[in-house]
């Protein structure tokens, strides 16, 4: 027994998993915080709004932002708000509550490596070369570890994708799943946008598995069309609203031509940023093998990017290599670029009639350079930047800007009376750990900014000003109408806020939190800032 788990240690992919476990304790606990002698563990601002409605929801208050505030649904990931509610029932305190979130992305991710292994190894008739080679690009993918360490829904969308992918591989042309189509399903309502791929795998086996044709025909839509119907019959009856606000929000107001435009500028920065080596490397193992359950993989890939370039890309495409919609995808460019590298490598050691010990000193040296070499590639953005991010030399994102807001809703806490408003542009960290209502002045958990006309600060062609989800604003709404107490950021107009701003409140500094507090308000204590303020005027 003991010589068992010995061998299992020893594999590759086992040994892979523990590097990697410890690699991401090290992004999670670099990522954290300490302030006031705690530490702190925190999601990435978005994911936050999907904790402050799970939060919300298990205190009582209902599925919202804002307790006792206007219902609509500003977050796009309701299975994963769900299992976020279920961490609020666990004894954690506020500085700890996002870390068993972390830890189970972790997990999921982990799960992901070994699918993907499973998968690379079926399509190469067991070649742990290629299983290996794509675990571990899978592993390290910056992109992918990024998004899921900071505790958005990738992390559990990419897995449900790679199983579905393995199951769809093992029942082709014989007895197929019925997990695949409840996975399939289940995606729906991890993001109602994981139909693109349900409807990619369940198209390629319609189109090359005659023989379970009318089930996946039949069971498949099935299993995906129940729950999008349960979702807007939910949506319709509890908010009011066919779709989530942020349907709203991101795509209506802009003309759709530019959006897509935008999207395929999008498209083609992925593809470069991949390496055009990886790339003709695949397209040249197609063409060779032309096996058809080889495209089901690649299949995956482009649906993700045509899904992608429709919603015209994500709002962080300035950050690194892939955004959230391609990067479910890519576990699947590694399962490709896997089975292509080894098999030119098994063509060329061909070509060269090396002898075993010519293959180890010579071929084997080289083709790990390689690696290596495209590893980084992969990883890297246009100045190389991303790399430190990648060997944690460098803290994860915004994780400056997470630390000020944690600092921010601290201060503000002593500011503000219960019955206080603050109004906000990053809509996460602060409301939840305020417990104060908010004002959301880009509209994610507002109905009347997320149906405004698009704001364009650059006509076309100049399209990097296209920024989904954070393009709409109306200050005459969202202070004027609305009246925070409270502004702790403006958005565009940060330097040379409205002339009404400047008329209704004081420019407030409080050590390093600056904000505008309304003139006269009851709901400030005005005392306390008085005593502290650094500048008022």
């Amino acid at each position: 027994m003991k010589t068992r788990i010995f061998q299992t240690l020893r594999h590759p992919l086992s040994l892979l998993l523990i590097f990697y476990l410890l690699y991401a304790g090290l992004f999670i606990w670099k990522g954290s915080y300490e302030v006031d002698g705690k530490r702190y563990f925190l999601l990435f601002d978005d994911a936050m709004i999907s904790m402050r409605y799970a939060k919300n929801l298990v205190e009582g208050h209902g599925l919202v932002w804002n307790p006792g505030g206007q219902r609509v649904e500003g977050f796009t990931n309701p299975l994963w708000t769900f299992l976020m509610a279920g961490v609020h029932l666990l004894p954690f305190p506020a500085s700890l509550i996002s870390l068993p979130i972390l830890l189970l992305a972790v997990l999921l991710l982990t799960l992901n490596i070994i699918v993907v292994y499973r998968i690379s190894s079926i399509l190469s008739k067991n070649d742990s070369r290629a299983g290996m080679v794509a675990a571990i690009f899978t592993a390290f993918y910056f992109p992918l570890n990024h998004w899921g360490y900071l505790g958005m829904e990738v992390s559990l969308l990419t897995l449900l994708v790679s199983t579905s992918v393995l199951l769809a591989i093992r029942g082709l042309g014989g007895r197929t799943s019925p997990w695949l189509y409840f996975l399939l399903g289940l995606g729906t309502l991890v993001r109602m946008d994981a139909v693109v791929p349900a409807v990619v795998i369940l198209g390629f086996l319609f189109a090359t598995d005659p023989r379970n044709r009318t089930q996946h025909l039949l069971v498949g839509a099935l299993c995906v069309i129940t729950p999008l119907f349960v979702q807007t019959i939910f949506r319709l009856w509890y908010y009011g609203d066919v779709l989530p606000n942020t349907y709203y929000l991101k795509m209506t107001g802009y003309p759709a031509g530019e959006r897509i435009l935008h999207g395929l500028r999008i498209a083609f920065w992925h593809l470069q940023r991949l390496n055009p080596l990886v790339l003709l490397l695949i397209t040249a193992f197609l063409f060779i093998r032309r096996e058809r359950i080889l495209f089901l993989p690649a299949a995956v890939v482009l649906g993700q990017l045509g899904y992608s370039t429709y919603v015209g890309g994500d709002a962080w495409e300035w950050w690194g290599e892939s955004n959230r919609y391609v990067t479910v995808a890519a576990p699947m460019v590694f399962v490709l670029f896997a089975m292509s590298a080894t098999t030119f490598a098994d063509l060329i050691q061909g070509k060269l009639q090396l002898s075993p010990l010519q293959q180890k000193r010579v071929l084997l040296p080289v083709w790990g350079v390689a690696l290596v070499a495209l590893f980084l590639i992969v990883n890297k953005r246009d100045d190389w930047d991303l790399i430190r991010e990648v060997f944690l030399l460098k803290g994860p994102v915004h994780m400056l800007e997470h630390r000020q807001s944690l600092e921010a809703a601290a201060m503000l806490d002593t500011v503000l009376t219960q019955e206080g408003t603050v109004a906000v542009v990053w809509a996460g960290v602060v409301p939840y750990f305020l417990e104060r209502n908010a004002v959301d002045i880009l509209g994610k958990n507002d109905k009347h900014v997320a149906r405004l006309p698009a704001v364009r600060t650059n006509p076309p062609p100049l399209l990097e000003s296209f920024h989904p989800g954070h393009m709409k604003y109306d200050y005459e709404y969202s202070v004027g109408t609305l009246k925070p107490d409270v502004i702790l950021r403006l958005w565009m107009v940060q330097n040379d806020p409205p002339t009404f701003v400047k008329e209704m409140y004081w420019k407030v500094e409080i050590g390093n939190v600056r904000f505008y507090a309304r003139k006269n308000s009851e709901n400030i204590h005005w005392e306390g800032i008085r005593c502290s303020v650094c500048k008022l005027d």
